[in-house]
């Protein structure tokens, strides 16, 4: 807990903290509900701070993974990942309405099949990181 209260007389509270020190003329269910205030407010800055140290992190891991590809193909990964999320749903999928991958695989079925699989796999993978 970072924040605390003690009874200076009655109906007198100190709170004091982090970065908060003061007295207030208050019953003792008024300072707790200071305190938790108090609290409440420092665990959405806390929160504040460690999603942006997850994001910040996240975003070099990513970064780094996309630095493996030149950037043409790191263009087409949506448009593969949309293509190969129709040949899943359905591997009778015509080849016309998988244009990269179909082209990817000179328009043979069973190899774009295959192909659209290891897109999956990757999406996959780039969600685990």
């Amino acid at each position: 807990m970072n924040y605390q209260y003690e009874k200076i007389t009655t109906g007198k509270y100190r709170i004091w903290g982090r970065d908060y020190n003061a007295i207030h003329l208050c019953t003792l269910t008024e300072a707790k509900a200071i305190v938790a205030s108090l609290e409440a407010e420092w665990l959405k800055e806390l929160k504040k701070l460690r999603i942006s140290e997850l994001n910040a992190n996240i975003n070099a891991v990513y970064k780094a993974y996309l630095s493996k590809y030149p950037e043409v193909e790191i263009r087409s990964f949506d448009e593969k990942a949309h293509e190969a999320f129709k040949v899943s749903k359905d591997g009778e999928t015509p080849l016309e309405d998988t244009p990269i991958l179909s082209a990817l695989t000179q328009n043979n079925k069973e190899a774009r099949n295959l192909l659209a699989s290891q897109v999956l796999e990757k999406v996959q993978d780039n969600m685990r990181l």
